[in-house]
């Protein structure tokens, strides 16, 4: 798991992951690979790493194509809902931001809105906690996965 560079708040989760390490680099920086296979951007020096030994077990996913819109949950107050488009499938779906595997379709989401509106990013675009409760993160691949479990 790695150290979350972008963490909202304190309440937030502190690691994404887990990811799979390629490789040492003559640095001692890791080369990191995500559950697809595909290596994650940039290297993680060991401080940003923690080790995990448990085995995972296999949780169906399925994958976003593109976050539509947002609105404030009723539910959890503070948090977010967002309107998803899903991958090979002709639904249309709110999800809360803690059925997410992984936040980065949400921080690529507010980098549109705010490539629209010609504003800066907020620190935090969800300005709440999207726990990684399942264990499968795929951050560098063009689609983004959500726990069918989580999917109520």
């Amino acid at each position: 798991m790695t150290l979350d560079p972008i963490k909202g708040d304190k309440l937030s989760p502190r690691y994404e992951g887990p990811y799979t390490v390629e490789r040492r680099t003559s640095h001692g920086s890791y080369v990191l690979r995500d559950g697809t296979g595909a290596p994650l951007k940039r290297h993680f020096a060991p401080s940003q790493l923690k080790l995990v030994l448990e085995d995972i077990p296999d949780t169906p996913t399925f994958t976003v194509k593109k976050l539509l819109g947002h609105r404030d949950s009723s539910k959890v107050p503070g948090t977010k809902d967002y309107e998803v488009q899903w991958k090979d499938y002709d639904v249309i779906t709110w999800e809360h931001e803690g059925h997410f595997v992984e936040r980065q379709c949400i921080r690529d989401y507010w980098d549109e809105q705010a490539k629209k509106e010609g504003t800066t990013l907020p620190t935090s675009p969800t300005q709440s906690s999207t726990p990684d409760t399942v264990p499968t993160l795929l951050p560098n691949t063009p689609t983004k996965r959500v726990s069918k479990r989580q999917r109520l």
